[in-house]
């Protein structure tokens, strides 16, 4: 029996298990036993699968063609405004785009995907990025330098190994994006007007462009010039799709690819990156910063530092915490830990941020640290909500100049 679900975030859903056969659970054990937790049928639950959803956002389609739609539980725009600044994509203009009118996760990222593939299709017909790309091949012909190590392995072999540099579109540039409309292809919630731009983009990259696998890593911390400023739009689209890309599943000749994202590690991502971007002059963010400690090969991995650019002094450490809505306390763990961050780093302040306002008795001293608790809500009005979150933080510090 085929039906669709919809679980919310840290809800637990009830399925009669005559619902589920055995290849979907097995699908869901193996693939997706972090986004949902799974407990077996017993006298328990009434002889109910109970399927809990681990803080994500997403769809999952089934094996027996039926689907999982684990809900966000807050409002959907503001879903999209996260994703919107954690993958830095304002210069797209989403809300032109009419994304933001999309009501499913699964409609945003059809929208988003049509968006990429029309962006592809444009720099196609303008002409692709071209780049010098190093090659190598056994040749009669003399152009570049003799390999004259790996020619002489051969002396029977009239030809030379030479090596040159050649310029090409068939670039990493580019094999992103051949790669990424590939993603999109197989994943399953595109709209046919979507499916048929992308693939107009695959049938014109194929065959001069070399098909690569990438991971959403792959996609930042590139180089980018006056000839390929463009790309940089792209790639971020790209990171996008890639990083919500879950593991695929195939059936017959389709292959699903379905899509999720974790809510605390999109709340970590917007808020570096919305403090990034609201900054006032003199103040920076270093986001996701590694810090080694000693020769353990151990390292913190802090979400926010907050430097004074004018001093270079670290003015403060920030570690966000995305919380279930019953859990309304911090815990000694994630004290311990933003007080670790501190001390490495050097500061006196350290903060916990949270999606709410918390009933606690912050600000503490710890070691000469002051830890304290500010709220980055996620309900309502997104930016106004930044901007008092950022007034807190002055506060908190006491400089009058930390403002949007």
């Amino acid at each position: 029996m085929c039906a669709d679900w919809t679980i919310e975030e840290y809800e637990d859903k009830h399925i009669p298990r005559s619902q589920l056969s055995d290849r979907d659970i097995q699908f869901l054990d193996e693939e997706f036993s972090s986004e949902l937790e799974l407990e077996g049928p017993s006298s328990l639950n009434d002889w109910n699968w109970v399927l809990r959803n681990e803080g994500y956002v997403g769809h999952i389609q089934l094996p027996e063609n039926g689907s999982i739609e684990l809900k966000p539980g807050i409002d959907l725009d503001n879903v999209f405004g996260m994703l919107e600044y954690a993958y830095d994509l304002g210069e797209f203009n989403l809300a032109e785009e009419n994304v933001y009118d999309s009501e499913t996760v699964q409609g945003f990222y059809d929208k988003v995907a049509s968006i990429f593939a029309r962006n592809v299709n444009k720099r196609r017909k303008q002409g692709l990025f071209r780049s010098y790309q190093d090659r190598e091949e056994e040749s009669r012909r003399i152009r570049g330098r003799i390999d004259f190590g790996k020619t002489v392995q051969k002396p029977w072999d009239p030809k030379a190994h030479v090596k040159y540099r050649e310029m090409t579109s068939d670039n990493e540039d580019n094999q992103i994006l051949l790669y990424t409309l590939n993603r999109i292809s197989r994943s399953g919630f595109a709209r046919e007007d979507t499916l048929q731009e992308v693939r107009r983009g695959i049938r014109s990259l194929r065959g001069s462009i070399s098909y690569r696998e990438f991971e959403s890593n792959d996609c930042v911390g590139r180089r980018y010039n006056r000839l390929n400023q463009d790309y940089q739009r792209m790639h971020a689209l790209a990171r996008l799709i890639l990083d919500t890309s879950g593991p695929s599943h195939e059936e017959g000749d389709a292959e699903m690819i379905p899509y999720t994202v974790y809510m605390p590690d999109l709340y970590e991502l917007f808020v570096a990156r919305w403090l990034s971007e609201n900054l006032p002059t003199g103040y920076s963010v270093d986001a996701q910063e590694q810090v080694d400690l000693g020769d353990t090969g151990l390292f913190y991995r802090i979400d926010v530092v907050l430097n004074d650019d004018r001093t270079g002094e670290t003015v403060a450490v920030l570690d966000t915490k995305y919380r279930e809505p019953d859990n309304e306390n911090p815990d000694t763990g994630e004290v311990n830990q933003v007080l670790g961050y501190a001390k490495k780093m050097g500061t006196d302040r350290a903060f916990l941020v949270y999606p709410a306002d918390l009933d606690n008795r912050f600000p503490l001293r710890m070691d000469d640290v002051v830890i304290d608790c500010l709220e980055f809500g996620l309900e309502g009005d997104l930016e106004r909500n930044g901007e008092s979150f950022l007034e807190s933080l002055g506060t908190a510090l006491g400089r009058s100049d930390l403002r949007v």
